[in-house]
């Protein structure tokens, strides 16, 4: 689903591709074996970038850097923090 939903955002059918990777994570949500989906949180931020919907790449961006830190995952946060960086800087904070 993750997949679909980036090569839709990419081929410019983000709104499409945001259905799956809502969908991608619902999925992950309803199954304890399951890992958080960082991939689907950081290609979905990349969405909502596009869809100019700022607020909410940085609020989804915030989650999955938390969920990578629980797990010690310091590829998805070396991934994530700069990610959220660029973010920060178009939103024009350079703190």
């Amino acid at each position: 689903l993750t997949l679909i939903g980036a090569g839709l955002a990419q081929f410019g059918m983000t709104e499409q591709g945001l259905q799956f990777f809502d969908r991608a994570i619902k999925i992950a949500q309803t199954h304890p074996d399951v890992n958080t989906p960082l991939m689907t949180y950081t290609q979905k931020t990349k969405a909502l970038v596009t869809a100019k919907r700022s607020a909410e790449a940085k609020a989804l961006l915030e989650l999955a850097l938390a969920h990578a830190r629980k797990q010690g995952s310091l590829g998805y946060q070396a991934e994530l923090l700069p990610q959220l960086g660029l973010l920060e800087e178009t939103a024009g904070r350079r703190e």
